[in-house]
């Protein structure tokens, strides 16, 4: 039961994200906002690119290396994920797989990844980054992939200097 329940943490993110592009999609019109909270907005954003838009001019390109880094990513959490313990590092790539399925889920679908996440600031250059709960997951689980390959580091560098005072 255990090995189950991170794939389908990792389809609920998906499905999540993929219904609010949906609603997005549906109902509100590029370059209108809803105020959710003080700071935080809901706008409709299409990004042929990467993070940034970077690379918005390659989407070919960028729709190949957006497969290939979600095939890696979500293989290494097939691999992981057969082992026993590490639990940040199966989440960390659960959450990133779950993210990246969903961005290239939107690049081979629509041709674009849908943001709709707003966080409103003073400098109007940070101001118009706009984010989808899949950018989220991928920050999200990418450090938490990071802080398990750390503590288990840690923790095998203790053991081996517990090893090489006993013997």
């Amino acid at each position: 039961m255990k090995k189950v329940l991170l794939p389908l943490v990792g389809a609920g993110i998906f499905l999540l994200d993929e219904s609010l592009k949906n609603y997005v999609e549906e109902n509100l019109q590029p370059g209108t906002e809803k105020k959710l909270t003080g700071r935080i907005v809901l706008r409709r954003v299409h990004n042929q690119g990467v993070g940034f838009e970077l690379l918005s001019e390659c989407s070919e390109e960028v729709k190949k290396l957006s497969l290939a880094v979600t095939t890696v990513v979500t293989g290494a959490g097939a691999v992981v994920g057969a082992g026993k313990g590490r639990i940040l590092e199966k989440l960390g790539l659960t959450l990133t797989a779950a993210g990246a399925w969903s961005n290239t889920w939107d690049r081979f679908r629509r041709g674009y990844v849908v943001d709709y996440i707003g966080i409103r600031q003073k400098n109007k250059k940070f101001d118009r980054l706009t984010y989808n709960v899949g950018d989220f997951c991928i920050v999200a689980g990418s450090i938490l992939w990071v802080a398990g390959n750390t503590v288990k580091s840690g923790k095998s560098r203790k053991n081996k200097q517990k090893d090489l005072k006993i013997k």
